[in-house]
């Protein structure tokens, strides 16, 4: 979907019709937004590369022409719905929920004394994946160079986390989510700051000096 709408949108900006680019944009917006609610962490990839697309096609439609001040608004109203790191902290807690769902699901029709004895062992790996989610749900919901800074390092980005073979082997993927999230809010807010240089220019004749002309929360124009 998101790159026949892609497609569509690149033939409205060759045709002229910018306006009608910049709402396919909006709701291809929307689309990666509803894709975010989807679990896991292949959700949450997915949402991001949506939304990578459509700021793309956005950035395009923005620079062919024109673009009536209502849509400059409205472009505005969707980016800052955007604006917020809650869901790498979704993926990852739902995540969390899949995991938590395997092992029941494995384990499960396992006799307690056995499983506390002789398979004590692949339990306590299983279970330190668990112990890894734990450490690392603070971090999602802080920018990347917040936990990159960190002393001692987060466990985000511990190759060897400590917790064993499981948190090993899910680490990777939780630390390429918590980037992909990252790299979308940088995306959106480059967007917004676009659209609001666009926008000054077109009521006032000339270029903006610095962001400090633009009606941006400061906060919003910060590269995570």
């Amino acid at each position: 979907i998101a790159r026949f709408v892609d497609w569509q949108i690149e033939v409205a900006v060759a045709e002229g019709r910018q306006a009608d680019a910049l709402q396919k944009g909006i709701e291809l917006l929307r689309l990666a937004r509803l894709s975010q609610a989807e679990p896991g962490l292949i959700g949450g990839l997915l949402a991001n590369a949506v939304h990578g697309v459509a700021v793309q096609a956005l950035c395009d439609a923005l620079s062919s022409g024109k673009i009536p001040a209502e849509l400059h608004a409205a472009l505005q109203r969707e980016l800052a719905l955007e604006d917020n790191l809650q869901s790498a902290a979704w993926t990852l807690k739902s995540e969390r929920a899949l995991v938590i769902a395997a092992i029941q699901d494995q384990f499960g029709g396992v006799q307690g004394l056995f499983m506390n004895t002789i398979g004590r062992s692949m339990k306590l790996h299983h279970t330190a994946a668990l112990d890894f989610f734990d450490a690392v749900l603070p971090d999602a919901v802080a920018p990347w160079h917040e936990v990159a800074a960190k002393s001692p390092p987060s466990m985000m980005f511990k190759k060897s986390t400590g917790l064993g073979v499981m948190a090993d082997m899910i680490q990777p993927p939780i630390e390429v989510t918590y980037e992909s999230a990252n790299r979308a809010l940088a995306v959106t807010r480059s967007l917004r700051v676009y659209n609001a240089l666009r926008q000054f220019a077109a009521e006032h004749g000339r270029e903006a000096e610095g962001l400090g002309d633009l009606a941006l929360p400061k906060e919003m124009t910060i590269d995570p």
